[in-house]
């Protein structure tokens, strides 16, 4: 099959970015499995430098769509800023384009200001008016996770694939095993939907334990000393540096398959999640491994755990072959 110019807008294709990283992955993946798409005849407009701001996150995206309206055509690609409350980006792209993996959350925490309350009661309803747009006008939508699963109906589900994160997963076994001699790497974000006050007590009481942690992203409130490293922000390579040295890390309260409990997990991490947060029958039960502890996390130091791999990879090698398959059709 002759392979056609196709055009993709990503507001954000870095290497150290979750959505960079999640972006990279899809075009791969759609190269690798689907004969349409050559990598010499691909146009790819990167979007704005500063991923924070915003510009990035609430204009940027409008450039992009208003790009591939004028690229028709082509074959066209919307790769990312793609949350699922953005229906005006839904509503706006072209027919044909085909999308990126949708992300977006669901927040679980108290409502202590106005944008608590829109993450709330405001962004459910914005889920509904995307999802109604996007099953009316295009095909093979990809999730990236599948927590936003709850919103779309049945009928609805069996034209989505979700959990194309797990293209992330390595179900191969380590040839290598580095020497662990870092005890806790935690990716701490000052944030209400990253954490809640159980993540914060928790580190407080790893400190009193002189274990050795390493703190990435945003600064915690203690003081760094010999046993309480901060590391701040760092470029993935040297993240994935630090984790194989590392033996335990803490899952982000988020997303329980979440970027860097992925890394994690791939760098011989046992990754700690806290069952209060993730209450889900198939996380407590079905979908866990000895390196995937959902848990109270006051008992993680205890508890002695069944050795549940085999499930686990079958587990994640199923969604990424339900990816592939769906990437090769499109």
């Amino acid at each position: 099959m002759k392979s056609q110019i196709s055009c993709i807008w990503a507001s954000d294709f870095s290497k150290n970015t979750g959505e960079g990283i999640l972006g990279r992955l899809f075009v791969n993946k759609l190269i690798i499995n689907n004969r349409k798409f050559n990598k010499k005849k691909i146009i790819l407009l990167n979007g704005s430098k500063n991923k924070k701001n915003f510009y990035h996150k609430y204009i940027n995206p409008f450039k992009g769509v208003f790009f591939l309206q004028s690229h028709k055509k082509k074959q066209i690609i919307f790769l990312n800023y793609l949350p699922l409350w953005n229906f005006l980006v839904f509503l706006l792209l072209p027919k044909k384009t085909i999308l990126g993996p949708i992300t977006g959350g669901i927040y679980k925490g108290k409502i202590k200001n106005v944008s608590d309350m829109i993450r709330k009661y405001i962004f459910p309803v914005m889920y509904k008016i995307s999802l109604y747009i996007i099953f009316r006008k295009f095909s093979n939508v990809i999730f990236s996770t599948s927590i936003l699963k709850k919103y779309v109906s049945k009928q609805d589900r069996k034209k989505s694939t979700f959990n194309f994160i797990f293209q992330n997963f390595s179900t191969r076994k380590s040839l290598r095993r580095e020497k662990k001699n870092i005890d806790v790497v935690v990716y701490n974000r000052n944030h209400d939907t990253k954490k809640n006050e159980t993540f914060d007590k928790l580190i407080l009481n790893l400190y009193k334990c002189k274990l050795k942690i390493l703190i990435f992203g945003d600064k915690f409130k203690l003081k760094e000393n010999k046993h309480f490293i901060y590391k701040g922000y760092v470029n993935r390579i040297l993240l994935l540096k630090y984790l194989k040295k590392s033996k335990f890390s803490l899952n982000s309260q988020e997303n329980f398959y979440s970027l860097f409990a992925i890394d994690s997990y791939n760098s011989q991490c046992i990754v700690l999640s806290d069952k209060e947060i993730y209450k889900h029958k198939s996380l407590s039960n079905n979908f866990l491994s000895k390196k995937f502890k959902n848990m109270n996390f006051y008992s993680f130091a205890k508890k002695k755990f069944t050795n549940k791999d085999k499930r686990f990879i079958d587990f994640v090698k199923k969604n990424k072959q339900m990816c592939n398959t769906v990437l090769g059709k499109i």
